[in-house]
């Protein structure tokens, strides 16, 4: 007999990213229930998934108040396994790039630029790491360094994003 294989749902996954952003701002439950005009009794029920019922008009707000675009809220990480979506199962990944779409193909570095900085900070550091040899390499002082200051942070996006152009130019250029 197998094992029934629980799948996270779009309403735990919003409440793991609650919680979580929540306390890398160092709030509490209360100061965020304030900033969301909501009492701190819902909030612990929608962290812990016990309330399901948010409203987009609530998504934006929780958004607002924890200073995160409204997507991240209720993207998966890509980690995660079993995301129920639309009534079936699927990985991590393929939830979070249905919710969130893929990086635009971008004509020029500017673009994905913008798009990189969409990201949360942790993401922008995924985004690196995979796209970014040296970043992968060493990744203990400089990404330590970008997590504290964002100036390192942007100036290594845009150099990333410089040598992404290059490498397309490169291949364009190879296919002519």
């Amino acid at each position: 007999m197998c094992a029934k294989v629980t799948a996270l749902t779009p309403a735990a996954i919003f409440a793991r990213r609650v919680k979580e952003i929540r306390q890398l701002r160092g709030l509490t439950q209360t100061e965020l229930a304030r900033r969301v005009n909501i009492d701190r009794t819902t909030l612990n029920k929608i962290e812990r998934g016990a309330r399901s019922d948010v409203s987009i008009s609530q998504l934006f707000a929780f958004a607002e108040a924890l200073e995160i675009a409204p997507v991240y809220l209720i993207s998966p990480r890509r980690t995660d396994e079993n995301v129920e979506l639309g009534g079936r199962t699927v990985s991590g990944r393929a939830a979070r790039e249905w919710v969130r779409g893929t990086p635009p193909p971008p004509s020029s570095g500017e673009q994905l630029a913008e798009w990189l900085m969409t990201l949360p900070q942790d993401e922008q550091l995924e985004f690196l790491i995979e796209h970014d040899p040296e970043i992968a390499a060493t990744a203990s002082s400089p990404l330590a360094r970008m997590l504290v200051d964002p100036d390192a942070l942007a100036a290594r996006i845009q150099q990333t994003v410089q040598t992404l152009d290059k490498e397309r130019q490169r291949r364009t250029e190879g296919r002519r």
